[in-house]
């Protein structure tokens, strides 16, 4: 049940990062509300279907630490640090700003590595 827990904080991190990136809206009570409700859902989803969780968590948890890794080296993704210091930027400047295409090219690969690390 706690696998599932950290494994629902890092989707809840990809999840808000994607609602950023394509909308703009960075509140702090979306970050803290959609983290609580989605590292709750995956624990007891854990509780109920362990098997299948802890497969499909390992290979999100692994594929999401893997680009986020590779991502340091190459640059593109914005830390959690930048997306939150997005609120004191216009919204005119955020597509200038940290977010760029190469963002959605690593979500596009956590999605690829996701299919490969289950299947696998």
């Amino acid at each position: 049940m706690v696998f599932g827990c950290i494994a629902g904080w890092f989707l809840g991190e990809t999840i808000y990062s994607f609602i950023v990136a394509c909308s703009g809206y960075d509140e702090m009570w979306l970050f803290i509300v959609l983290q609580i409700v989605i590292v709750i859902i995956m624990g007891l989803l854990t509780w109920k279907m362990h098997r299948q969780v802890i497969l499909w968590g390992t290979s999100g948890v692994g594929a999401y630490l893997f680009i986020r890794g590779f991502s340091y080296f190459i640059g593109g993704w914005p830390s959690m640090s930048d997306i939150m210091a997005m609120s004191d930027i216009d919204q005119d400047d955020i597509t200038a700003g940290t977010i760029t295409y190469s963002y959605f090219i690593y979500l596009g690969l956590i999605v690829v590595f996701f299919i490969f690390f289950s299947c696998w």
